[in-house]
């Protein structure tokens, strides 16, 4: 600001100072869906550079990065949540370019922790009914970043699974799902 800055009554003196420049720590938000815990490398190591209520697991940031902070290769996160089920049997999918793995109350049901491109991954497991604890883990090599982790009953297509896109590509997520009784 112009003003002499230093020791003394004239502040010619000098003097030294030691400054500590660290991670910040991001504050946590109130975590009402799934909580995303984002690291700036491959291994899910350190401390993560953020942490926020994600609603789904369910992400296609292309080229792009998911957050300020994060990089846009070379990143990975972890999701958590504890949600409530009907007793039957679960199909669990997961579909991520790159590597995904999936725990459902403590057992890894999902284990796919290698470059990949949009590949899908499933699971059957059967639930009680009450509350689940799922963990989702991911990585970006680099390329294109997506992960989606979805389920369902597997009673609900006793017959035939269809699921209808809106492309010829069969990409996205599909417009409808339903039991076809025939494939016809």
């Amino acid at each position: 600001g112009g003003s002499r800055f230093g020791s003394g009554s004239n502040a010619a003196g000098s003097f030294w100072v030691r400054i500590v420049v660290g991670p910040t720590p991001t504050p946590v938000p109130a975590i009402t869906g799934w909580r995303g815990e984002y690291y700036a490398n491959r291994q899910l190591t350190g401390d993560p550079v953020l942490t926020r209520d994600d609603a789904a697991v369910s992400f296609d940031w292309g080229t792009r990065a998911p957050a300020s902070g994060v990089p846009a290769d070379g990143f990975s996160v972890r999701w958590t949540r504890t949600l409530s089920f009907e007793g039957g049997t679960y199909r669990f999918y997961a579909r991520s370019d790159d590597g995904v793995r999936v725990w459902l109350d403590g057992e890894r049901i999902i284990d796919e922790w290698h470059d990949a491109t949009s590949a899908t991954y499933t699971a059957e497991r059967p639930l009680s009914t009450g509350a689940h604890t799922l963990r989702v883990e991911y990585y970006e090599s680099g390329g294109t970043a997506n992960v989606r982790l979805w389920w369902e009953q597997a009673g609900d297509f006793p017959q035939w699974r269809g699921e209808y896109f809106g492309n010829v590509t069969l990409a996205g997520a599909p417009a409808l799902v339903r039991n076809d009784a025939t494939v016809d």
